[in-house]
């Protein structure tokens, strides 16, 4: 080996690192949907307020749960192919939800 190859592959796995580093936000993301999550968490969106009909056919506003946690979801509930694991992914989130904030996760306590 060569006196400068020491040097060169250090310059070389520092670039890389850099690179590496300004890629994944600081080494805090891997995937550009983590990226995306990350850009959220930084500037959260502000939601409009908008009318919505509940799975008992009621109408409610976002701004009715205004300063509380609220989760809506909007699912096909009969496709051949995704639904069921979509569903099943929901009901873990709520099962979580609930143990969190019951019970404020009941959809009838509108304060």
């Amino acid at each position: 080996m060569t006196r400068g190859f020491p040097v060169l592959l250090g310059l070389v796995l520092t670039i890389g690192m850099a690179a590496l580093a300004f890629e994944t936000n600081g080494f805090r993301v891997v995937t550009s949907a983590g990226a995306r999550q990350l850009a959220v968490e930084r500037q959260p969106l502000a939601l409009q307020d908008v009318r919505l009909r509940d799975q008992n056919d009621s109408i409610f506003s976002l701004s009715d749960y205004r300063g509380r946690p609220l989760l809506v979801d909007f699912i096909y509930a009969r496709c051949p192919t995704l639904c069921m694991p979509l569903l099943i992914a929901l009901g873990v989130l709520l099962a979580g939800w609930v143990r969190r904030y019951e019970p404020r996760a009941s959809r009838c306590d509108r304060r």
